[in-house]
Protein backbone atom coordinates (compact mmCIF):
# COMPACT_ATOMS: atom_id res chain seq x y z
CA UNK A 1 0.00 0.00 0.00
CA UNK A 2 2.85 2.30 0.93
CA UNK A 3 4.43 1.64 -2.61
CA UNK A 4 1.21 2.36 -4.63
CA UNK A 5 0.69 5.52 -2.45
CA UNK A 6 5.37 6.40 -2.87
CA UNK A 7 4.48 5.80 -6.41
CA UNK A 8 1.01 7.64 -6.82
CA UNK A 9 3.01 10.57 -5.23
CA UNK A 10 6.03 10.36 -7.26
CA UNK A 11 3.75 10.33 -10.56
CA UNK A 12 1.89 13.81 -9.43
CA UNK A 13 4.99 15.38 -8.50
CA UNK A 14 6.07 14.37 -12.09
CA UNK A 15 3.00 15.54 -13.81
CA UNK A 16 3.09 18.85 -12.01
CA UNK A 17 6.82 19.06 -12.32
CA UNK A 18 6.41 18.22 -15.95
CA UNK A 19 3.33 21.15 -16.60
CA UNK A 20 4.88 23.43 -14.74
CA UNK A 21 7.98 23.10 -16.63
CA UNK A 22 5.82 23.01 -20.14
CA UNK A 23 4.02 26.44 -18.81
CA UNK A 24 7.42 27.73 -19.19
CA UNK A 25 8.51 26.92 -22.54
CA UNK A 26 5.07 28.22 -23.84
CA UNK A 27 5.73 31.21 -22.18
CA UNK A 28 9.09 31.77 -23.51
CA UNK A 29 8.36 30.81 -26.87
CA UNK A 30 5.08 33.50 -27.07
CA UNK A 31 8.02 36.41 -25.30
CA UNK A 32 10.34 35.06 -27.93
CA UNK A 33 7.64 35.43 -31.13
CA UNK A 34 6.55 38.95 -29.34
CA UNK A 35 10.21 40.02 -29.01
CA UNK A 36 11.20 38.95 -33.27
CA UNK A 37 7.70 40.81 -34.11
CA UNK A 38 8.84 44.10 -32.28
CA UNK A 39 12.36 44.04 -33.64
CA UNK A 40 10.53 43.85 -37.29
CA UNK A 41 10.33 46.91 -38.47
CA UNK A 42 7.25 48.48 -39.29
CA UNK A 43 7.08 50.51 -42.78
CA UNK A 44 4.64 52.07 -44.32
CA UNK A 45 5.02 52.60 -48.33
CA UNK A 46 5.48 56.96 -48.64
CA UNK A 47 3.97 58.08 -51.76
CA UNK A 48 5.83 61.69 -53.04
CA UNK A 49 3.72 64.14 -51.12
CA UNK A 50 4.35 62.72 -47.70
CA UNK A 51 1.64 60.38 -47.63
CA UNK A 52 1.51 56.95 -46.92
CA UNK A 53 -1.38 55.07 -48.34
CA UNK A 54 -3.38 55.34 -45.83
CA UNK A 55 -3.75 58.86 -46.21
CA UNK A 56 -1.46 59.70 -43.11
CA UNK A 57 1.19 62.20 -43.42
CA UNK A 58 4.45 61.97 -42.30
CA UNK A 59 5.47 65.83 -41.22
CA UNK A 60 9.20 66.52 -42.93
CA UNK A 61 9.62 63.64 -45.40
CA UNK A 62 9.65 64.03 -48.41
CA UNK A 63 10.45 60.86 -50.86
CA UNK A 64 13.39 60.89 -53.93
CA UNK A 65 12.07 62.26 -57.11
CA UNK A 66 13.55 61.47 -60.68
CA UNK A 67 13.46 63.86 -62.96
CA UNK A 68 10.36 64.48 -64.61
CA UNK A 69 8.48 62.69 -61.64
CA UNK A 70 7.37 59.21 -62.16
CA UNK A 71 6.06 59.16 -65.02
CA UNK A 72 9.20 60.63 -66.43
CA UNK A 73 11.74 57.95 -65.28
CA UNK A 74 8.81 55.49 -66.86
CA UNK A 75 9.12 57.49 -70.11
CA UNK A 76 12.94 56.96 -69.68
CA UNK A 77 12.27 53.31 -69.59
CA UNK A 78 9.96 52.78 -72.29
CA UNK A 79 12.50 54.75 -74.85
CA UNK A 80 16.01 53.24 -73.50
CA UNK A 81 14.64 49.53 -72.71
CA UNK A 82 16.05 47.32 -74.68
CA UNK A 83 14.26 43.48 -74.98
CA UNK A 84 16.85 40.87 -74.40
CA UNK A 85 16.99 38.43 -77.26
CA UNK A 86 16.54 35.50 -75.18
CA UNK A 87 13.36 36.72 -73.49
CA UNK A 88 12.29 37.41 -77.32
CA UNK A 89 12.54 34.15 -78.47
CA UNK A 90 10.60 32.35 -75.56
CA UNK A 91 8.28 34.94 -75.54
CA UNK A 92 8.69 35.97 -71.68
CA UNK A 93 7.05 38.27 -70.38
CA UNK A 94 6.74 40.24 -66.99
CA UNK A 95 8.09 42.30 -64.31
CA UNK A 96 11.18 42.40 -62.73
CA UNK A 97 11.28 44.30 -59.57
CA UNK A 98 14.96 46.94 -58.81
CA UNK A 99 15.90 46.89 -55.56
CA UNK A 100 18.47 50.67 -55.45
CA UNK A 101 19.42 52.68 -53.16
CA UNK A 102 19.11 56.92 -53.80
CA UNK A 103 22.12 58.67 -51.61
CA UNK A 104 21.95 61.85 -50.44
CA UNK A 105 23.33 63.44 -53.09
CA UNK A 106 20.69 61.78 -55.58
CA UNK A 107 23.18 59.21 -56.83
CA UNK A 108 21.50 55.28 -57.71
CA UNK A 109 23.41 52.69 -56.09
CA UNK A 110 23.32 49.20 -54.62
CA UNK A 111 20.85 48.13 -57.43
CA UNK A 112 19.38 44.42 -57.64
CA UNK A 113 16.88 42.75 -59.11
CA UNK A 114 14.06 41.11 -56.23
CA UNK A 115 12.04 39.44 -58.54
CA UNK A 116 13.41 37.77 -61.40
CA UNK A 117 11.81 36.89 -64.53
CA UNK A 118 15.17 35.73 -65.88
CA UNK A 119 16.14 35.61 -69.82
CA UNK A 120 18.31 38.68 -69.56
CA UNK A 121 15.64 40.62 -68.14
CA UNK A 122 17.06 41.14 -65.01
CA UNK A 123 20.03 42.62 -66.21
CA UNK A 124 18.45 44.95 -68.87
CA UNK A 125 16.38 46.16 -65.71
CA UNK A 126 19.01 46.77 -63.45
CA UNK A 127 21.19 48.52 -66.82
CA UNK A 128 18.05 50.81 -66.92
CA UNK A 129 18.11 52.07 -63.36
CA UNK A 130 22.16 52.13 -63.38
CA UNK A 131 21.85 55.17 -66.59
CA UNK A 132 19.00 57.21 -65.18
CA UNK A 133 19.71 60.37 -64.41
CA UNK A 134 20.37 61.58 -60.94
CA UNK A 135 17.38 61.81 -58.37
CA UNK A 136 16.26 64.53 -55.97
CA UNK A 137 17.05 63.39 -52.57
CA UNK A 138 14.58 62.62 -50.05
CA UNK A 139 14.96 64.76 -46.88
CA UNK A 140 13.23 64.41 -43.64
CA UNK A 141 13.06 66.83 -41.33
CA UNK A 142 14.95 69.25 -43.83
CA UNK A 143 17.86 67.35 -44.17
CA UNK A 144 19.05 64.85 -47.21
CA UNK A 145 18.83 61.09 -46.10
CA UNK A 146 19.62 58.34 -48.24
CA UNK A 147 16.45 56.21 -49.28
CA UNK A 148 16.00 52.78 -50.60
CA UNK A 149 13.68 51.97 -53.21
CA UNK A 150 12.06 49.04 -55.18
CA UNK A 151 10.18 49.68 -58.54
CA UNK A 152 8.98 47.37 -61.19
CA UNK A 153 9.93 47.33 -64.62
CA UNK A 154 8.00 45.93 -66.84
CA UNK A 155 8.12 43.24 -69.80
CA UNK A 156 5.82 43.09 -72.53
CA UNK A 157 5.84 42.03 -75.88
CA UNK A 158 3.33 43.83 -77.03
CA UNK A 159 5.09 47.20 -76.26
CA UNK A 160 8.07 45.74 -78.92
CA UNK A 161 7.12 48.69 -81.68
CA UNK A 162 8.05 51.20 -78.89
CA UNK A 163 10.98 49.32 -77.87
CA UNK A 164 14.11 49.54 -79.63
Amino acid sequence: MNQIRVLQTSQLAVFLLSSVLFGYACNDEKAERKAEHSRQESVEPITNDGANFSGKKYEGEIQPEPPGGISGFYEYVDANLKYPKAAKEDSVEGKVFVRFVITKEGKITEVEAIKSIGYGCDEEAMRIVRKSSPWKPATQNGTLVKVTMVLPISFRLDNLDTLN
